[in-house]
């Protein structure tokens, strides 16, 4: 059928719309007498080669004149919940101030390296009024704040640093990503471009900036971006962005080698096989996207996303059964996900089940009133039921949506002229589609079918020709030109009706069922 495959599609719904928190691999720095000593959480990227750390640099001595152990020796050195101690052991023995707002600032990056953001805050800023200039502590408070989605409280501390410290090119990216992270790209931008002026060849500030474009929708800028700082170093997140990028520009193979290359630096990376199931769901590589969502699952059986994409794989490849599984797992798990209950209508109307189909379906909509997929499968719903009026309301509200969408538009005329209503109508869909999209032989041949209906046999035989010249092999502009040819009183009307019948033998009876009568015998 022509109107089938000119319909709206559901986009794999996993690519991230919002950048997921960019500070997940963070790690602390703690000082040491003559340098400075990183603490590194395993998997995570150390700061200090890529311009995101502060890189502590203050000397302490040894031993205090009391004999007491200096945070050097006893906190900086401890590991994870040992350092968090050995720090509050120092706080607790009644050290000098100064020596106390060391150890604060240590336990503080302990409990950064342990994801008790909290608690890294609350010391940070205990230090903080003992030494309220140290521009590295107002740093790492601001990204524990960042890691607990504080935006605001970041961008204050990080304008607080600059102020101190103005040359430091890692104080500039973070503000970047808080400022990202509120959607406000522009400024985002001129904080990546202020830092790569301080350090042009980091990567990090190039890769950040290049997140930055991705959100804003500049993709050839934000490729460009990864590009080069993928010249500098390879980087899981930069791949994955630049894949994501790829997808975006609907370069869905460049996208897979692109996920690929992160999942060869990280092969338990996730997010990156994900990302790679919806670009292979774009080719068509139903079964090697099925493979990956069952990767993912494994490993998080509770994503509800996950599931919903591999209900919909599951469809394509026509697994009735396995869609619904997944589907009704998915809705157990997010009982208000929209998309989850169209896409289950929409497979219970396959399987049969109008009524449940519709009840899915009127629920999705009650979630999200304007969604144009579930609207064009409620439709179909009303139409099998012979419902139309409720049909072509719904496919009214597709188009007055999306005016300029030509599925859409071929849609409705699809519609209209395999039900005979408003026929005229349908001609002037078609004609606009076609004028949006010249070479759609789904629309030639919805057009074809309209002419047909309207009498206009010459112009259904032209309309059926040209979708032909374009899809050899579509049995419905052959079924269609052959009957306007009888029609016509052409003798190779048969020849038409004969390869249509080849290529779908049930084209007859499919017919039939909007009213179009078998063609006679010559």
């Amino acid at each position: 059928m022509f109107g089938v495959a000119g319909n709206i599609v559901r986009t794999p719904t996993d690519l991230p719309s919002q950048e997921r928190s960019p500070m997940s691999r963070i790690m602390a720095l703690a000082r040491l007498a003559a340098g400075a000593i990183i603490l590194i959480t395993p998997g995570l990227s150390a700061f200090a080669n890529t311009g995101d750390g502060p890189g502590w640099n203050k000397p302490l001595s040894v031993t205090e004149p009391n004999g007491i152990q200096s945070v050097e020796g006893q906190c900086v050195h401890q590991p994870g919940q040992q350092g968090v101690d050995a720090c509050t052991s120092i706080i607790q023995s009644g050290v000098p101030e100064e020596e106390l707002g060391w150890a604060y600032f240590d336990r503080a990056l302990h409990f950064t390296q342990l994801a008790n953001y909290s608690a890294a805050v609350s010391d940070f800023t205990k230090g903080l009024s003992i030494n309220p200039k140290d521009a590295d502590a107002l740093y790492w408070r601001a990204a524990a704040n960042y890691q607990l989605g504080d935006a605001v409280d970041t961008i204050s501390d990080t304008n607080a640093a600059i102020q101190l410290d103005p040359k430091r090119a890692d104080f500039f990216i973070l503000r970047g990503k808080a400022l990202r992270s509120l959607e406000l790209y522009d400024q985002a931008i001129k904080n990546f471009d202020q830092s790569l002026v301080l350090d042009e060849h980091s990567n990090v500030a190039l890769r950040e900036r290049g997140i930055a474009r991705y959100g804003k929708g500049d993709y050839v800028a934000a490729k460009a971006d990864f590009d080069t700082a993928l010249s500098i170093a390879p980087s899981i997140t930069a791949y994955e962005f630049r894949g994501n990028t790829y997808y975006k520009l609907a370069e869905f193979e460049l996208a897979i080698q692109d996920y690929n290359r992160a999942l060869k630096l990280d092969p338990s990376y996730m997010f990156a096989i994900s990302r790679r199931a919806a670009a292979e769901i774009q080719l068509k590589n139903y079964q090697a996207a099925a493979d990956d969502l069952t990767k993912y699952l494994t490993e998080d059986p509770q994503s509800s996303t996950s599931l919903v994409n591999r209900g919909i794989v599951f469809k394509r490849l026509n697994k009735l059964d396995a869609a619904l599984h997944d589907l009704n797992a998915a809705v157990k798990i997010a009982p208000q996900d929209s998309i989850a209950l169209a896409e289950r209508g929409d497979v219970l109307e396959k399987m049969g089940n109008s009524a449940q189909a519709l009840a899915d379906l009127n629920a999705s909509l009650a979630l999200k009133s304007d969604d144009p997929y579930s609207l064009q499968t409620r439709a179909g719903v009303f139409t099998a039921i012979g419902k139309f009026d409720s049909a072509f309301q719904d496919y009214d509200r597709i188009v007055q949506l999306r005016p300029n969408d030509p599925a859409a538009l071929n849609n409705r005329c699809w519609s209209r002229a395999i039900w005979n209503v408003k026929v005229n109508l349908a001609l002037d869909d078609c004609t606009k589609s076609l004028t949006l999209r010249p070479n759609s032989a789904f629309t030639l041949g919805s057009r074809s079918f309209a002419d047909y209906r309207l009498g206009q046999f010459q112009a259904a035989v032209a309309d059926s020709t040209a979708a032909l010249a374009i899809d050899p092999q579509s049995a419905d502009a052959f079924y269609i030109r052959g009957l306007a040819k009888q029609r016509l009183d052409d003798t190779s009307s048969a020849n038409d009706i004969s390869s249509a019948l080849a290529i779908r033998p049930t084209i007859a009876k499919e017919y039939g069922s909007y009213g179009i009568a078998a063609p006679q015998e010559r």
